[in-house]
């Protein structure tokens, strides 16, 4: 699980929020925080106007 991911996750458990909440302030759908959550997936975020790929590996 990489450090962005840990964060994420533990801050949704520790702020008593759902995947939906978290995507739709991510403006991504929850499938796809779900993906990213469980490092089934990758989340594009844009950054002062510039895309950064955060890859998630497979343990």
């Amino acid at each position: 699980m990489s450090k962005l991911t840990g964060n994420l996750k533990a801050l949704k458990v520790q702020n008593k929020l759902s995947m939906q909440v978290v995507a739709d302030h991510l403006k991504i759908e929850r499938a796809t925080y779900s993906n990213f959550e469980t490092d089934k997936g990758e989340l594009n975020l844009k950054v002062n106007g510039e895309t950064n790929r955060q890859r998630i590996h497979p343990k």
